[in-house]
């Protein structure tokens, strides 16, 4: 039910001339895909019969879920899913949570993601482009000076890498 609906989906798309749909990965087993397999086998199926690509947005925090052993390495899943990504949303993490921590000196101590290890494999892309989104996210008390600092710092983190 879940594929023809997609594809469903996928039909309308194509009626209003959209030229693909994104699925996002995510870090808990009840929202599919939640692992690297899943996500290939899902997208596989799916565009079998799409009338435009279904593809990945791989958020780089979401490679964590509790029931992965050992937890996932971003760039790994990058890798691996490369060929279905149109999408790539950028957060720092240990690993361990989907933190969305920014590209700060702080958070590199304790952070895996590299801005320029991303940036080298989606070049190797098959698709045209692949776009990079930042997705930070503070907490709501957090001071807009320090929000606005972590952005900036994340920013050049990533031009940087360009």
């Amino acid at each position: 039910m879940l594929i023809e609906s997609v594809r469903s989906l996928s039909r309308k798309a194509a009626a209003v001339g959209l030229q693909s749909l994104l699925w996002e990965s995510m870090p808990v087993p009840r929202e599919i895909p939640h692992t690297i397999d899943e996500a290939m086998a899902l997208l596989e199926e799916v565009n079998e019969g799409a009338a435009v690509p279904v593809r990945l947005c791989l958020d780089l925090g979401h490679c964590c879920a509790w029931d992965l052993e050992p937890k996932g390495d971003p760039h790994v899943w990058l890798e691996r899913l490369l060929p279905w990504t149109a999408v790539i949303h950028l957060q720092q993490t240990d690993g361990l949570g989907d933190h969305h921590w920014p590209f700060t000196r702080r958070f590199a101590a304790e952070g895996i993601v590299s801005p320029a290890r991303v940036v080298k494999i989606a070049r190797a892309s098959p698709l045209e482009t692949v776009y990079l989104f930042l997705e930070i996210c503070h907490p709501y008390e957090a001071p807009d000076r320090q929000v606005i600092e972590d952005l900036q710092e994340s920013v050049e983190a990533w031009a940087g890498a360009l």
